[in-house]
């Protein structure tokens, strides 16, 4: 019995947008960046080809801490971007809050990969608020994710100072 090679390149994304000017539209997987804007690409690692599709398109460290499966809160600074694990409570139907969803970030100048293992009805909201208005999500969602990765950054700075007196 012979097969058609699975390709890397039919990854579906649970959403992906290109922003720029104040406004999102949609995007496909390998779109490039807008020039003067970003692309965020959102993904499910229970998407059999997902997981090789991150170790074609990221550096090696942020390709595997994106694929583990036990995750912890982390925020990395690296030459090439920011490595962001989230964690939060699963609000999901049948879930128990105990049981906490993650949200793993990949954060370039012009890209940003996030992934997830299970739903996380926080982007359920993102997509559906895009569709009335693009311009907002870029400006409260990501506005509001860049100040918790430099409010990330300063902690992990001031940590690593302490941990290295």
């Amino acid at each position: 019995m012979s097969t058609q090679p699975s390709s890397i390149e039919s990854v579906t994304p649970v959403c992906a947008f290109a922003f720029q000017d104040g406004n999102a539209t949609p995007a496909r997987l390998n779109d490039k960046p807008p020039a003067s804007g970003y692309l965020w690409l959102h993904l499910d690692l229970n998407e059999s080809l997902a997981e090789q599709w991150l170790a074609s398109q990221l550096p090696d460290i942020p390709a595997r801490a994106m694929v583990n499966t036990h995750t912890r809160p982390r925020c990395e600074v690296m030459d090439e971007g920011v490595l962001l694990n989230l964690r939060g409570v699963n609000l999901n139907p049948t879930a128990s809050p105990d049981d906490m969803v993650s949200l793993r970030l990949w954060v370039t100048e012009n890209r940003i990969i996030s992934v997830r293992l299970r739903k996380v009805l926080a982007i359920d909201a993102i997509k559906k608020g895009r569709n009335r208005t693009a311009s907002n999500i870029s400006r409260s969602f990501f506005c509001r994710t860049h100040w918790q990765l430099n409010q990330a950054h300063r902690i992990c700075g001031e940590r690593n100072r302490r941990d290295h007196r």
